[in-house]
């Protein structure tokens, strides 16, 4: 489907970190489709290419690999106002020095703004996201210790979304934090949903028995890696034969039935979806976790915590099972589903319907165009 002719963005360029725009290929491709002209601008480049931005990177790494937390650095580094204030201040230079200029931008993420916080921005720009600052109370890590430098790197991301024409998110949860924590009039707000890495719809036919299920543990306790273990146990000593796949994550110690696949490659990955009976996504935080659509895209059910947007992404049950996070819920949850053939069937035509009607970037890229050029 492609939006008529008589548009009123005739060129768009989508910013944000070059890793963002490569993981978002699907969204800009089906932009291409709705839109005339669609530049890619990478930004976010402080950090690597200015003598300042790779010192206090370099610092920053050392101190906390040394401490044993590898991922603290990172939200020690980018979660400051100083690191949004310049990575803004880039960014916009960056799309000054564009040939030909865009009539509108599309900002990946808002760990930083396309223009200069505080100043009236050069363009019109949107953006699209998939959790906001005030959310990462529910990983703490996630969130600046210092609580002045919280409470100033939180109201750069209010002036952005202030500035913002529209406001693009994964999930309904994001566009109440947008509306609720940072006082954003909700008529700009819209949720929009994400299709992850599926380039591609899965059109042939789901087969179940396996007793295999699939948790994604690279980030292992956020992910819930100690929860799926614990439950696999459980369900174990009733099912035998079940096996528990775990890619991700190095290798833990040795137990029946439990299988650490390490990282895998795509091909791999769509051999285990499928093969699995089953997608686990136990985490205490995760916003709108990929691993989940690409598991629906094949057809398989997922059980997922009552955290964050994956309740939305599973339909509210009906593509899987929501519950507490604790290994006994888990682990009940999946005895139900893998004993229930007729039930596992239904959840799995329905997770393909999810993403066969929402869950899809020619869906979700045209829904963005069409509001872009309404506004």
């Amino acid at each position: 489907m492609r939006i008529r002719s008589n548009v009123k963005i005739s060129r768009l360029g989508v910013t944000g970190d070059e890793f963002f725009i490569n993981r978002h290929v699907g969204l800009v491709d089906g932009l291409r489709d709705n839109l005339p002209i669609v530049d890619l601008i990478p930004t976010g480049t402080h950090f690597r290419t200015t003598l300042r931005g790779r010192m206090r990177s370099a610092v920053i790494q050392l101190l906390y690999r040394r401490r044993g937390d590898g991922g603290r650095w990172l939200t020690l580094l980018l979660k400051t106002p100083d690191a949004f204030t310049n990575l803004s201040i880039e960014a916009e230079s960056i799309v000054r020095a564009q040939p030909q200029i865009p009539d509108h931008i599309l900002h990946l993420h808002a760990m930083y703004a396309p223009f200069t916080p505080g100043s009236s921005p050069l363009i019109p720009y949107s953006l699209i996201t998939d959790y906001t600052g005030a959310q990462c109370r529910n990983w703490p890590l996630w969130l600046p210790p210092d609580e002045r430098v919280r409470s100033e790197w939180l109201d750069c991301q209010r002036i952005a979304y202030e500035n913002a024409t529209n406001i693009f998110t994964f999930s309904k949860v994001v566009r109440q934090s947008i509306v609720e924590d940072y006082g954003i009039s909700p008529e700009k707000v819209y949720a929009v949903g994400s299709a992850g890495n599926i380039c591609s719809l899965f059109d042939g036919e789901k087969q179940f028995g396996t007793k295999k299920l699939l948790v994604n543990a690279s980030d292992w306790t956020r992910k819930g890696g100690d929860v799926a273990l614990d439950a696999f146990r459980i369900v174990r000593a009733r099912i035998p034969h079940a096996r528990l796949m775990v890619i991700g994550c190095a290798t833990r110690d040795p137990e029946p039935g439990v299988v650490y696949l390490g990282t895998v490659t795509r091909a791999e990955m769509d051999s285990l979806f499928a093969e699995a009976d089953l997608v686990l996504s136990p985490s205490r935080c995760d916003p709108f976790p990929a691993f989940v659509l690409e598991g629906m895209n094949f057809g398989v059910p997922a059980i997922v915590s009552d955290r964050d947007g994956m309740p939305e992404m599973i339909g509210y049950d009906t593509c899987g099972l929501t519950v507490p996070l604790s290994a006994d819920a888990f682990a009940s949850a999946m005895l139900n589903l893998l004993s229930d053939d007729a039930e596992l069937r239904r959840k799995s035509d329905a997770a393909r319907r999810q993403i066969r009607n929402k869950y899809n970037w020619p869906h979700i890229s045209y829904t963005i165009a069409e509001i872009l050029q309404q506004t």
